[in-house]
């Protein structure tokens, strides 16, 4: 649009210029006319020099007027020419300067490549380091695992010398309570024989008295009463006697009993020495052995100190021979040693704080990035006002240019103007075009001097930019020194966490220790309480005991019950075979009454069949219903579902179970039997614990609960936690 506007303003100068020519050559054609025509007259002659004295007049000013004029228009030549030098400097020092920042961001852009291939090769690095790092935590997680079976298998054997302490502890506390039993039964038949001897000694007391009484009576009352008297008391003595004689029966029972006592309690007081004697035995032995474990474990540790010290004392020579180390004794090397143990132990802090500095790290190079990201973003930007700044650059050239066309053709149009005679009408058009280039001039002024700031402007910004690459590439460095000082020491880290994960597992043994304790103490509480257990213990029964006496009851009403049943069914068939028959054949019968019974007993008994089978059915429903509601009450005390799948074989599925395959199955072989399935391989540690050490099935039921309940509200624990987050 702008070239076309130029174009139509020196197509219009043109116009002028010719028009002008045009009246010029009338008006000279018309002064010729009037010369001619008046060369007659003297007056006309006259008039004529002194129109021509005029004319040389006007000539001459505007001879001076076109002087002025082109004295001006070299002073705008000169404008133009130092306008058109000073933007051709100015382009001339932009594009230099966008050469310039074009090599610098080509220098920047291998910075980062070089950057970025540091950053890779440290990486690699860093996998190379974490990979062998994870070899060596694998390694050593074997080896903890070996440790850790180890342990298990001497806690195995504590828990079974325990056990056998315990089962002898338990021995030697029920024969101390047989022994204070009898100790108590033979004290009291001792205090019965005193009773018994002090009741003899005061019957031969009364007695005698009796005897003089008898010598002293004379008279026949005094004889009657004391004979009736004499009477009473012999039926008492009687009494006493048999009794006496009783009790000397029973007193030689307790004799004997007592002997049997003794003896029970001499072989029990030989057993209880004996079970010290092995106790003593057993602690010796347990204070050998432990001995000769520590004995062992010194022995290797002492072998293993040998190797090293030796290797040491080889490393040492070696190191002397090479280096000239002058540790002449070893209180030498001892302090060397112990110098360097320190300086371990300083390094092993500087680890620690480079593992920190090493995180940190990363979290700065992550941010570096993100950085590196926006000013590679933001350096977009700059190179598109760049670009922009080039085309509106191109766009001025081209303006330049034709100004340059433009500034030709008014030198052209004023050469022409100096060649022909002009009128005052010209002056005023030249004067309206050295206004339009005068404020062409300042347009373009005004143009240059936003372009000097657009330029300082973009100068700034790519210096800013520059800055910023050079703290990036700074801080990138720094990034990549710390990471490659703190790769050496990641494996470092790794062996302290499985240090610490060696110290919780250990503080994890112990716990399940003192549990172990809690539950054996509640064991023997159980057992102090009345429970017990039918493999170590014997209940003894009276022979007169009511519960056996209801039993047996109980048994034989079931047995007659059963039989009536059976032979009320037996005349059942009977009667129904005697009506089917009566009904076949009714004239090979028809007056033996005797030999089938009447049809409304027949009807009595279908009914009371009836009113059988409905109180069966009755109870079959109640007992389903009682079966149903015990079945949901342990179902819902216990969390387990229990079936019987086949003849005692019982199924058990938890409530918390993930899928219908996780059950356990369980045999009764006089004892109750864990069976293989899908669900129970995946249990192996809880059952070599519970079942295997512990022996306890419930324990066993309630830890799957307890794992299968954490599985389901783990994981809405954890994202409870995240959701605030």
């Amino acid at each position: 649009m702008e070239d076309s506007a130029d174009n139509t303003t020196v197509i219009k100068v043109l116009n002028s210029f010719h028009s002008y020519l045009s009246q010029v050559d009338l008006s000279g054609h018309d002064n010729s006319t009037t010369i001619l025509s008046n060369s007659s007259n003297a007056l006309q002659s006259q008039y004529l020099r002194s129109l021509q004295v005029e004319e040389q007049v006007d000539q001459s000013h505007l001879k001076s007027k076109l002087y002025h004029l082109e004295c001006e228009n070299q002073k705008l030549a000169l404008s133009a020419k130092r306008a058109r030098i000073e933007t051709e400097l100015e382009l001339n020092t932009s594009t230099c300067n966008y050469e310039r920042e074009l090599s610098k961001n080509r220098e920047l852009a291998l910075q980062l490549k070089h950057a970025q291939e540091r950053e890779a090769e440290l990486l690699a690095q860093l996998e190379a380091v974490a990979a062998t790092s994870h070899r060596h935590c694998d390694a050593e997680i074997q080896r903890l695992t070996k440790d850790r079976e180890q342990l298990l298998q001497t806690q195995e054997k504590l828990n079974v010398a325990e056990s056998k302490v315990l089962d002898l502890q338990r021995a030697l506390m029920n024969k101390d309570m047989k022994m204070t039993i009898l100790s108590s039964d033979h004290d009291e038949a001792q205090s019965r024989l005193d009773e018994q001897e002090r009741l003899c000694q005061e019957a031969k007391e009364k007695v005698r008295e009796l005897e003089g009484v008898q010598a002293q009576c004379v008279e026949l009352e005094l004889k009657n009463k004391s004979l009736e008297q004499q009477l009473h008391k012999m039926e008492e003595d009687t009494v006493v006697v048999r009794s006496m004689r009783s009790q000397l029966a029973r007193l030689l029972d307790a004799e004997k009993q007592n002997k049997a006592l003794q003896e029970e309690i001499r072989y029990h007081r030989e057993t209880q020495e004996k079970t010290a004697l092995l106790k003593e035995e057993v602690l010796s032995l347990r204070s050998k052995t432990e001995r000769f474990q520590q004995l062992q474990e010194q022995h290797a540790h002492l072998l293993v100190e040998n190797e090293d010290l030796q290797n040491k004392l080889k490393t040492w020579e070696s190191l002397d021979q090479v280096t000239g180390m002058k540790a002449k004794n070893p209180t030498d090397l001892n302090r060397q040693l112990s110098l360097l143990q320190h300086e371990q132990l300083l390094q092993a802090q500087k680890n620690c704080s480079m593992g920190a500095t090493v995180r940190d790290a990363v979290r700065n190079r992550h941010r570096l990035e993100e950085e590196k990201i926006r000013l590679t973003a933001q350096l977009h930007e700059a190179m598109e006002r760049k670009q922009q700044a080039d085309n509106h650059a191109q766009n001025l050239q081209r303006r330049c240019m034709l100004l340059t066309r433009e500034r030709d053709g008014m030198r052209g149009i004023l050469d022409s103007y100096d060649e022909v005679t002009t009128t005052t009408g010209f002056t005023t058009q030249l004067s309206q075009r050295v206004r339009e280039a005068e404020a062409t001039a300042q347009r373009l002024n005004a143009h240059t001097l936003e372009l000097e700031k657009q330029l300082g402007t973009t100068k700034m910004e790519t210096f800013n930019y520059k800055l910023k690459a050079q703290k990036l590439e700074a801080d990138l460095a720094l990034e990549h020194s710390r990471v490659s000082a703190a790769a050496r020491d990641f494996s470092r880290d790794e062996a302290d966490q499985l240090c610490k994960k060696i110290e919780d597992l250990q503080e994890k043994l112990n716990t399940v220790t003192e549990e172990k304790g809690v539950l054996e103490m509640r064991l023997e509480m159980r057992s102090l309480q009345g429970d017990y257990d039918p493999r170590h213990t014997r209940v003894l029964q009276m022979k007169m005991n009511p519960l056996a006496a209801a039993q047996e009851e109980h048994k034989t009403e079931l047995l007659r019950l059963q039989d009536e049943c059976d032979r009320l069914r037996e005349r059942v068939r009977q009667l129904e075979q005697g009506g089917a028959v009566a009904t076949a054949a009714p004239a090979e019968q028809p007056g033996d009454s005797e030999s089938a019974l009447p049809s409304r007993v027949i009807a009595d008994l279908r009914k009371q069949l009836e009113s059988a089978e409905l109180k069966n059915q009755r109870l079959k429903e109640v007992f389903q219903m009682k079966i149903q509601e015990f079945r949901n009450a342990y179902y819902s005390l216990t969390g387990y579902q229990m079936a019987v799948s086949t003849e005692g074989q019982y199924k058990l599925m938890s409530m918390y179970a993930e899928r219908e395959n996780d059950y356990l199955l369980f045999k009764n072989a006089g004892q109750m039997q864990l069976l293989e399935t899908e669900f129970s391989q995946s249990l192996s540690d809880l059952i070599s614990l519970h079942l295997h050490q512990q022996k306890s099935i419930p324990v066993f039921l309630s830890a799957i609960t307890l794992e299968l309940f954490s599985r389901q509200t783990c994981p809405t624990m954890s994202l409870a936690q995240h959701l605030p987050q």
